[in-house]
């Protein structure tokens, strides 16, 4: 990932920034780790998709709809559904798009909203 504390550089000539939450980069990291036991190719592309799916973000920030599991929060939660099973849960916060989350979406929602 081309992150420097925690701040992503996008490929692309960007509008606005994208900023991941330690829970994020270690979601991140779980994912990659976990299909690794498998497959290290398929770790590698499952990883790069859902980095170049959060890259979109960076021009299109609100290309994904809201997170209705997180309505009650302060911020207004979005998510961005990678693959069928992975939702990158961010918010936007003046030119920046914070990830909170990188959530394996066969895992329990309730440990969702504990993490945000």
């Amino acid at each position: 990932m081309l992150c420097f504390n925690g701040i992503y550089e996008s490929k692309t000539r960007a509008c606005m920034k994208i900023r991941f939450s330690k829970n994020a980069e270690k979601h991140l990291d779980d994912i990659f780790n976990f299909i690794c036991n498998a497959s290290e190719r398929a770790a590698v592309n499952t990883y790069n998709t859902i980095l170049d799916e959060i890259d979109r973000l960076a021009n299109q920030p609100k290309i994904a709809s809201k997170e209705l599991l997180l309505e009650e929060f302060s911020h207004e939660y979005r998510s961005l559904v990678v693959m069928k099973k992975y939702k990158v849960i961010y918010f936007i916060d003046n030119e920046i798009v914070h990830i909170s989350a990188v959530w394996d979406c066969r895992r329990n929602l309730d440990a969702l909203v504990k993490e945000i």
